[in-house]
């Protein structure tokens, strides 16, 4: 069934599978870099973005700069001294003067761009004047250009910046003092320097060129921070601050009474944090805190304090890939860069709330295949979609549930669960073409099938039924791949073979169907073909140029409100075609399509087209002539649609 409305736009576009849409919470969708793609090592500790927008990732096996496409690796070299110190990466870091840090087990690095190479810096070890500690832990900067650098043995100050000016505290000797392990450094929006240790929270204060320090710990008493053991520091647009503990859940500090409210994990509240054990944490654009834990991602709403729970999904490709999320970053376009232990890079860009995504899942009520075929929508505006292996799925737009009818054996069931196309009739009746079951018809009313089948009975291979539409008379003009077209009586209770000419070869296949008026537009695999059903000629679209019948293999056909005829093909792209002069205007990739492979079109109300291609979705400006491509990176699930869907 053709859908020619924004409204039937949003179902169509369902499934591969994608909506538009703005209603409730959306599904978080995650692009996935690993070792398959370059990535050196799967364990991503640190991450972060340069002044030139690459990305860069710290693993335990060496550090990685992403532009995009392609990952170049860098690793520690023995014979090499501007090579990295070492291949455990633990943190990283790019500041307003667009230095990159790099700091890892064995020291800390700055990058040089024009060389490609780095230049090492030594630890109070080997020089009293340099850092604490060559075991580097996190970074930050303060609003006056300085950095501060926490290791393993104390925080490090570099005034300006420079190597040269380095203050050190809670650093000894012997690395042993009370607050010397500092796992996190943030500066807050007055200015104060929060300091997290395996030890204690710290507070520091400039007054009169001094930092005076507050120290939180757990004691034991109300209000306190929930643990010693500080694993990350945030600050949200409302100037919170937020302290996440290595095995005891989340931490908001009340500044008016110095006390803290605790968030913890709770097997019986979904809408809680999904781990005690958080390891990082970030501040989205819309202001709503990720926290990267053990067991996944909770998303916090930071006034109504719930959770949105993300994990790994088996039976979604595009779910977190794996749980133990170890960093959690926010690039210049507000895409979150996800960390894992084991699952390398991933990556949820800004866009993805833009489709509303369903994918089949352990739930009794989501759709039970992911391969989808084609769509129709009843009077109630709900959904039935035909899937390949799961046969047909209803979805009640008002409960956004599934219920799947398939081959059961019975006879008043459907044939065959392989559905190639559904089609509403103006009887409210729904047709459904299927691989090797026939035509099945689906009676609402009765909840029964009926079933018409087209096949040979000496036939080795099964027949299949790619097309179905309803002419002005009320018949039913059915396209099979072996046993050619069939039309039905007004009924629709028999069937006969409807002979196409001469013309078309005897090796093509209809794979398209379209009515508008008395004319019915068949595409196939070998051409384009109108039938009038008033004059009862049949005549083919002619090459503008050569003034011959075109050959072009058909997917689909679109009819515009302004009774314009679109036709998606194999691989020349989108064609218009032009009834007045019977020829064709052609817009390929060469024109801005994303690939010239078109699979459906879809018309909304701004006369838009929605052309679903082998690479992405792209929307077609019939005025402007321009096309706006959306990939995975857009939020789609994937780039390749499938025909009719």
């Amino acid at each position: 069934m053709l859908l020619n409305s924004f409204k039937n736009l949003l179902s169509a576009i369902l499934f591969l599978g994608i909506t538009f849409s703005a209603k409730s919470q959306q599904p978080i969708l995650f692009d996935h870099l690993g070792v398959e793609k370059g990535l050196s090592q799967t364990s991503v500790l640190s991450i972060t973005q340069d002044k030139n927008g690459l990305m860069w990732f710290g693993t335990r096996y060496g550090l990685n700069r992403y532009d995009g496409h392609h990952i170049k690796i860098y690793q520690y070299s023995e014979t090499d001294s501007t090579s990295l110190s070492n291949n455990y990466v633990t943190s990283l870091f790019s500041d307003s003067k667009k230095n990159l840090w790099i700091g890892t087990s064995v020291g800390l690095n700055i990058y040089d761009e024009k060389s490609d190479a780095f230049k090492r810096i030594v630890s109070q070890s080997k020089n009293p004047n340099g850092l604490s500690s060559h075991v580097i832990n996190c970074f930050t900067e303060d609003r006056k250009g300085n950095i501060w650098i926490g290791t393993l043995n104390g925080l490090n100050l570099l005034k300006d910046g420079q190597l040269s000016n380095i203050t050190k505290f809670f650093n000894n000797k012997n690395g042993d003092g009370p607050f010397h392990n500092i796992r996190s450094v943030k500066e807050d929006q007055q200015g104060n320097i929060w300091v997290g240790t395996s030890n204690g929270l710290l507070k520091m204060i400039l007054i009169n060129d001094q930092y005076q320090t507050t120290v939180f710990r757990n004691n034991g008493k109300p209000g306190d921070i929930s643990s010693n053991y500080i694993s990350n520091i945030t600050e949200d647009k409302n100037g919170k601050i937020w302290v996440s503990t290595q095995s005891n859940g989340l931490n908001l500090f009340d500044p008016s009474t110095q006390k803290f409210k605790h968030f913890a994990y709770s097997a019986t509240d979904k809408n809680t944090i999904v781990s005690n054990t958080i390891r990082n944490m970030v501040v989205d654009d819309a202001g709503k805190l990720w926290i990267g834990t053990l067991n996944g991602i909770s998303i916090m709403d930071t006034q109504k304090f719930t959770c949105q729970n993300l994990q790994f999904d088996p039976d979604n490709n595009k779910s977190l890939n794996q749980n133990s999320v170890h960093k959690l970053y926010k690039d210049k376009n507000g895409s979150i860069w996800v960390g894992t232990y084991f699952g390398g890079i991933n990556i949820n860009y800004p866009y993805t709330t833009a489709f509303n995504v369903h994918n089949r899942s352990r739930s009794n009520y989501s759709i039970n295949n992911n391969v989808i075929s084609g769509f129709a929508e009843d009077d109630n505006n709900n959904l039935w979609i035909g899937t390949e292996g799961g046969g047909v799925n209803f979805y009640n737009k008002a409960t956004q549930k599934f219920i799947a009818y398939q081959n059961t054996g019975n006879a008043n069931a459907l044939k065959s669960n392989l559905v190639k196309t559904v089609y509403f009739a103006s009887d409210g009746k729904l047709y459904i073409g299927t691989h090797s079951g026939g035509l099945n018809v689906y009676d609402p009313k009765n909840e029964r099938f009926k079933n018409f089948n087209f096949s040979n009975r000496n036939e080795d291979v099964p027949d299949e039924i790619s097309a179905i539409v309803e002419n002005q008379s009320h018949r039913l003009i059915v396209a099979t791949q072996r046993n050619g077209i069939k039309i039905s009586n007004p009924e629709k209770t028999e069937f006969k073979e409807f002979k196409l000419p001469v013309s078309i070869p005897n090796s093509a296949k209809v794979k398209a169907l379209m009515v508008s008026g008395s004319k019915t537009y068949f595409g196939t695999t070998n051409g384009f073909l109108i039938y009038d059903e008033n004059g009862n000629k049949f005549y083919t679209a002619l090459d503008r140029e050569s003034n011959h019948p075109l050959n072009y293999y058909v997917n689909c056909i679109s009819k515009t409100k302004t009774n314009e005829i679109f036709i998606g093909t194999y691989n020349s792209g989108l064609l218009l075609y032009d009834q007045k002069n019977n020829s064709i205007i052609a817009y390929t990739t060469k024109n801005g399509l994303p690939h010239d492979n078109v699979l459906g079109i879809v018309e909304d109300d701004q006369q838009n087209l929605w052309i679903s291609t082998a690479n992405g979705l792209s929307m077609f400006n019939r005025q402007k002539k321009t096309f706006k491509n959306y990939t995975v990176a857009d939020g789609l699930p994937g780039n390749e649609f499938n025909a009719n869907a």
